[in-house]
């Protein structure tokens, strides 16, 4: 009796360690989240800024290479998948979104050692692979992307570039989604409206469409970012509400152990002053 009174105090003992590891790392996601959130916004207000003036000037640029469709080409899908664990299997859902929209023709590149894994074993053909080495993706690797698609539309070897991605809806909804990256099409600008500026002609230095190449491609280095972060959002987000049901779960577990173990302890009580009251009785 005493023997299972310990191991349940052990256990116990135990299993509040890992309630307060889970609470630990529940509070760092939900700080995590909440800082990404305001980051993102301001991102996206930069963002907005940048494709304001693009609208300015997109005219005087008709025959640029990014708004070309290469139509004789396949597809080049880019995938950013979580690189962590417990984020609700969204690196198995957004490759299984992925599967539902691809073609033989399609090329796939796969960006985080988790989404690679995953990939493998489900059996998607994976053409490229891009790690992100550090907990989130800095400014150099996201350009080093943006180069390398660049270089494929610009030298023909895709017709389209789409970007697969896990959306952030709330803390407690996620879902897989895409959307086109380049050609760079006049659809970009819908749903947004934009006024001419009545401040005056602007002067360009060095020129009008080298200053248009410079925006394009710093507008379409946000827009990647801001996938990368909407899917960073959304892993923290799943991972929180993750730790927050295990933490409830951990909590029922803890109360049943509790239970049980004041419930040996009393019996075990018993059973001794029975046994010292036996052993008394027999005495006399």
């Amino acid at each position: 009796m005493a023997k299972k009174y310990l191991f349940l105090k052990e256990e116990l003992s135990k299993i509040n360690d890992l309630k307060q590891t889970i609470v630990a790392l529940e509070k760092i996601s939900a700080a995590n989240l909440h800082n990404l959130k305001v980051f993102s916004q301001n991102m996206k207000q930069y963002e907005k800024e940048i494709k304001r003036f693009l609208f300015q000037i997109k005219n005087e640029n008709p025959s640029h290479p990014i708004f070309l469709k290469n139509s004789s080409f396949g597809r080049l899908n880019v995938v950013i998948t979580p690189e962590k664990g417990l984020c609700n299997r969204l690196d198995e859902k957004v490759l299984d979104f992925l599967k539902q929209h691809v073609s033989d023709r399609d090329e796939n590149l796969i960006i985080g050692r988790k989404g690679k894994e995953v990939g493998e074993r489900v059996k998607i053909k994976i053409d490229y692979f891009f790690e992100i080495k550090k907990h989130f993706p800095q400014k150099e690797q996201i350009m080093k992307v943006n180069h390398f698609l660049f270089k494929k539309f610009l030298k023909k070897q895709a017709g389209e570039i789409w970007i697969f991605y896990v959306e952030f809806k709330s803390l407690n909804f996620q879902t897989p989604n895409s959307v086109l990256f380049l050609p760079f099409l006049e659809t970009q600008f819908q749903n947004e409206k934009f006024k001419k500026s009545f401040l005056g002609e602007p002067i360009f230095e060095p020129s009008k469409s080298e200053v248009f190449d410079y925006l394009t491609k710093e507008y379409l280095g946000l827009f990647l970012y801001q996938k990368f972060i909407e899917t960073k959002l959304s892993e923290l987000s799943a991972r929180t509400f993750v730790l927050e049901r295990a933490g409830e779960r951990i909590d029922s577990l803890i109360h049943q152990l509790s239970y049980k173990q004041k419930r040996e302890k009393r019996e075990s009580i018993t059973k001794s002053l029975i046994d010292l009251y036996s052993h008394y009785h027999y005495e006399k």
